[in-house]
């Protein structure tokens, strides 16, 4: 009896667990599982990161009428690159990571994204790929090209 009463105990614990921590879970950062996804659409946590972003960071170009901005979700803690106006061409927003060395100061960046954003007059939309923010240093950049080597503007890292 006292076998069956510790395992209805367990059972009762575990579910119990459960139904607390998936509310948690659905609503909390979904981290890499978040990688390469539209904030725009719901997440694999369940949960439309674009709703309650902030622009934490943006930079302007003049030569090109265009504004770059990082975009932030608190909520999936993720990031991503916007643009808004532009020349009649198209776009790409590039997002990179920041390395600094701590024995050296060298500064190092990883690319892990290219997404094309169509001219002023045929965007579907205005944003790139989403990815996750926790602990990392990320900006976001705008470039004529797929390449990297067409970055002209990058805003500061976040």
């Amino acid at each position: 009896m006292k076998k069956l009463f510790m395992l209805v105990v367990t059972v009762l614990a575990g579910v119990a667990s459960l139904l607390i921590a998936a509310p948690a879970q659905a609503a909390g950062a979904c981290g890499s599982a978040c990688n390469y996804t539209w904030p725009d659409e719901t997440a694999p946590n369940g949960v439309v990161c674009a709703s309650g972003a902030t622009t934490p960071v943006s930079a302007y170009s003049s030569s090109h009428g265009l504004t770059v901005q990082l975009r932030y979700s608190p909520t999936c803690r993720t990031v991503w690159g916007r643009i808004y106006g532009g020349l009649n061409q198209y776009y790409y927003i590039h997002m990179r990571r920041k390395w600094v060395s701590a024995s050296t100061g060298e500064v190092t960046y990883e690319y892990f994204t290219a997404d094309q954003i169509g001219p002023p007059s045929n965007r579907p939309h205005e944003w790139g790929k989403q990815f996750d923010d926790a602990g990392y240093k990320t900006e976001a950049c705008a470039s004529t090209s797929w390449s990297t080597s067409g970055i002209f503007l990058c805003t500061s890292a976040y």
